[in-house]
């Protein structure tokens, strides 16, 4: 910067050059003190505070502080250190809802939820699908019979024994032949059991085949092949079934019940010790001391004896705690002369 002085009219006194007098910022010695309140002042005056903000300005330090107040203009704006939380933003939850793809998760049949801090696991729960004993069960009732093929089905064992039968697809049994079906079947035998006979429908009529003991030697029934089982079984044995009841678990082994107890009943020798401690409370003249890690309680006399007769085990005292000793001994010994 160069400032330009100039002389016009008479001068002062002094040295000084007809020539266009100049200086420089340098030579002039309190340029910028006497600049810098002219500046100051004039940026003061020239800057005013508009909504939100706060002009603070120091003539001593010579600072002009411009700060944020009250609510911010709309639009896009930036002021560091300013936050907000979601309790602040009143439309948060109409704004948020939707743009995240998974709102909640709730657990439907079998589905177990956990759920920590917003991490969700998701696990199976209870059982799904056919145990090997239902999956013997549904083969047994799903095979059928044909001509010439006899099913035997040992569910305590899980065997399911396929074998032919000669040819019949039944072999039926009745006490004596005159209570046969009027019409038999061509594909059956018919058993006479008090006669111990095998009998075969010809279509026409019934036809002897001889002694029952040789077809009868491999033949067997289920449960199921008699029609009056469940009826006729029912009442004869004294127990159906046994449950297991609150702290009693019970194991079945083909048809051998094991009664056992679960859990845990009455008090632990810990829980013992701990309720004798907090049952017994010191009366006069008695400590008790209880060690908890040693599990004993220790009963001890402490202070004055109480009046009356009584023994305290290793208890003793000598002559000087006996108060009235010399008068009681007095006369009881005899006298010795020297």
């Amino acid at each position: 910067n160069v400032y330009t002085i100039s002389v016009t009219g008479l001068q002062p006194s002094g040295n000084y050059a007809n020539a266009i007098h100049s200086h420089v910022v340098n030579d002039i010695t309190n340029f910028a003190s006497g600049v810098s309140g002219v500046v100051d002042n004039f940026l003061n005056t020239l800057l005013v505070a508009g909504t939100g903000i706060i002009l603070t300005f120091d003539d001593n330090t010579d600072s002009l502080t411009v700060s944020v107040t009250g609510l911010q203009p709309s639009g896009n704006y930036s002021v560091v250190g300013h936050n907000h939380n979601t309790s602040n933003i009143t439309d948060f939850n109409s704004s948020v809802s939707g743009l995240l793809p998974i709102k909640n998760i709730i657990a439907g049949s079998g589905i177990g939820i956990v759920s920590s801090s917003g991490n969700f696991t998701v696990s199976v729960t209870g059982s799904f699908g056919l145990t090997g004993e239902e999956v013997d069960d549904k083969v047994n009732s799903l095979l059928v019979a044909g001509t010439g093929i006899f099913l035997n089905y040992n569910d305590n064992n899980n065997i399911l024994t396929i074998s032919t039968s000669g040819g019949y697809e039944e072999i039926l049994e009745y006490n004596l032949p005159l209570n046969f079906p009027a019409s038999g079947d061509i594909n059956s035998l018919y058993i006479a059991t008090d006669l111990s006979r095998l009998y075969q429908w010809t279509g026409n009529e019934y036809v002897e085949l001889g002694p029952a003991q040789s077809y009868l030697q491999n033949h067997t029934h289920v449960s199921s092949d008699i029609n009056d089982f469940n009826s006729a079984v029912s009442g004869l044995l004294p127990v159906k079934n046994i449950i297991s009841g609150n702290g009693i678990d019970i194991i079945n082994n083909s048809g051998n019940y094991t009664v056992s107890v679960t859990g845990s009943f009455g008090l632990t020798s810990e829980e013992v010790d701990d309720r004798v401690n907090s049952l017994l409370v010191p009366g006069t003249y008695i400590n008790l001391n209880y060690n908890d890690n040693s599990n004993s309680l220790t009963v001890s006399v402490t202070g004055l004896q109480p009046s009356g007769n009584y023994s305290v085990v290793g208890h003793t005292h000598v002559s000087s705690n006996i108060t009235d000793f010399n008068p009681s001994v007095s006369g009881l010994l005899p006298s010795v002369s020297g």
